[in-house]
């Protein structure tokens, strides 16, 4: 049994707490404006697993942003890896096996990954979701049971810290740029920049967009980036522009 909707009937909080109070078995699809789908399964009311169409960082990008593992760690296992050929077992099950990570590292990063998509899914203000009743099978070899009631308050902070960086950062696509003055004049004391913060600090150096920082640096999580650069911007490091038009295109007012 498949039920279809708007967000504009029902919100995605009101969605989740149903399946929560229901104890449901189920699957929720929703579908956003732009073409993107969310899909998320519940088993007697928990989130299980989230799936998208939005592209994500594999999970040896995560550990390795995290410092769980190293960059010549992530290759040599991938190669090792990649040689095992179709029939070889999910990367982060291969890793637990090989003794890289341990069980509660990997349950760790499988949920992180769930919770982000879930983040960007209660983003989304218009769209059409379908909660479907009906039995399912996870290919998955390791589950995990997340608490709605978790997510959804985590979620709205989320959106609220969304809403509150949106005033002074409105978009995604504007440009950073590093500002000429040497960073020595523009800090007092002395600072300590982590490893994401040095590369989103490069990136603002050549001009880059918060989303491309994200994309370059598999980061999924862009409310990472966007807390960043905000510190940036408070600190007087950073400043925000407009992206410049594509060459060899013209606005319509140019002659």
């Amino acid at each position: 049994m498949a039920v279809i909707g708007s967000l504009r009937d029902l919100s995605l909080v009101d969605l989740f707490q149903i399946i929560q109070l229901g104890r449901r078995t189920c699957v929720l699809t929703l579908d956003d404006e732009s073409g993107l789908w969310y899909r998320t399964y519940f088993d007697d009311g928990f989130v299980v697993y989230a799936d998208s169409s939005k592209r994500y960082a594999p999970l040896g990008e995560d550990l390795v942003n995290a410092g769980a593992i190293t960059r010549e760690q992530l290759k040599g296992t991938l190669a090792d890896y990649e040689a095992l050929g179709p029939e070889r077992p999910r990367f982060g099950t291969y890793l637990l096996h090989r003794g890289t990570i341990d069980r509660e590292t990997l349950v760790e990063f499988i949920q992180r990954k769930i919770k982000i998509k879930l983040f960007d899914m209660f983003l989304i203000e218009e769209g059409t979701f379908t909660y479907e009743l009906t039995p399912y099978r996870l290919d998955e070899d390791i589950t995990v049971s997340i608490s709605v009631t978790e997510l959804v308050m985590e979620s709205t902070r989320r959106v609220d810290d969304y809403k509150r960086l949106s005033k002074k950062i409105p978009s995604v696509d504007l440009v950073v740029r590093r500002e000429t003055r040497p960073l020595a004049e523009l800090l007092r004391g002395d600072y300590e920049f982590s490893d994401v913060e040095k590369e989103v600090l490069r990136l603002a150096n050549e001009g880059s967009t918060i989303r491309a920082m994200a994309d370059v640096l598999n980061i999924d999580d862009q409310l990472y980036i966007l807390k960043i650069v905000n510190g940036f911007l408070n600190l007087g490091l950073v400043h925000l522009g407009m992206p410049e038009p594509a060459l060899g295109k013209r606005s319509v007012s140019e002659p």
